[in-house]
């Protein structure tokens, strides 16, 4: 059974501030209300010694700036009903050229 995905006001105006295009800003959207509600167990992350919830990490290739890599991650905890998944806040990164290699 799909989860319903509920954007906390605090996470939907740091997405509002990243200032995204629009295929960016849909690509963002379809992530946390599609692939994430879809099945979470398959793509939220438990660090250890993250206090509470999970990570939802997730990269999309600019449609226009091929060069562009845009890197998201998200705090998700599931909420008491076991219908809803909210989401907390969120980073965000753009990388010219791809991912900046490990160190």
């Amino acid at each position: 059974m799909p989860f319903t995905t509920r954007i906390a006001p605090y996470a939907s105006r740091q997405i509002n501030n990243w200032g995204l295009t629009e295929p960016i800003w849909m690509e963002v959207l379809l992530h946390l209300h599609q692939t994430l509600a879809v099945n979470p167990q398959a793509v939220l992350l438990s660090p250890p010694d993250f206090p509470k919830g999970m990570l939802y990490y997730f990269t999309v290739q600019d449609p226009i700036r091929a060069d562009f890599l845009h890197e998201f991650v998200f705090h998700v905890i599931y909420h008491a009903d076991e219908q809803h998944l909210d989401v907390m806040r969120g980073s965000y990164w753009r990388h010219v050229g791809g991912l900046p290699l490990s160190q």
